[in-house]
């Protein structure tokens, strides 16, 4: 039944999002490919992994992908994003990798990369990667209680992004 209910909302988005007739790939749709991905491995068809394709054409390659390397992370230059969808996002390209072969190697770079800009300009003393929900230019790490430092959803995609970037490389970073 859950898959069936996957698979309806699967296929009512990728009517709503066609590549040809449909509207644009919004902001929020960008962390769509995690899921997308969920739905080629469970149901093995071609059209899901092709509308993760067409997400990324449609808004991650840019933001996620070239943007972050030409930046050399600079994660906050993301636009209009919660820094747990920015990770999600990337969780979701992880996935893709591992299911496409043929994705281009930038795809990795980039999620490397990341994980990278996280860890060196992101990472504040109370151990949150992200502040008010967002990650912010280097150097602001807000660390007042107002600032909501600890946001915990960004550092479960964190751990979850790193865990997966072992599995896909075998680096123990």
């Amino acid at each position: 039944r859950t898959l069936d209910a996957a698979v309806a909302i699967g296929d009512r988005m990728l009517e709503e999002y066609d590549p040809e007739h449909g509207k644009p790939i919004n902001v929020e749709g960008r962390s769509g490919i995690e899921g997308f991905t969920k739905l080629y491995q469970f149901t093995g068809e071609q059209k899901y992994l092709d509308f993760c394709h067409h997400i990324m054409r449609s808004r991650v390659e840019k933001e996620f992908v070239t943007d972050v390397l030409q930046f050399g992370g600079e994660l906050f230059r993301i636009p209009a994003c919660h820094s747990y969808t920015v990770l999600a996002t990337y969780i979701g390209i992880l996935e893709l990798l591992e299911l496409d072969p043929s994705c281009p190697q930038t795809y990795l770079e980039a999620c490397e990369l990341a994980v990278h800009d996280i860890v060196q300009k992101r990472w504040n003393a109370v151990g949150g990667i992200s502040t008010s929900e967002h990650f912010k230019p280097d150097g602001v790490l807000g660390i007042t209680p107002g600032d909501r430092p600890n946001e915990a959803c960004a550092n479960a995609y964190f751990m979850r992004m790193c865990l997966k970037l072992f599995w896909l490389t075998g680096k123990p970073e």
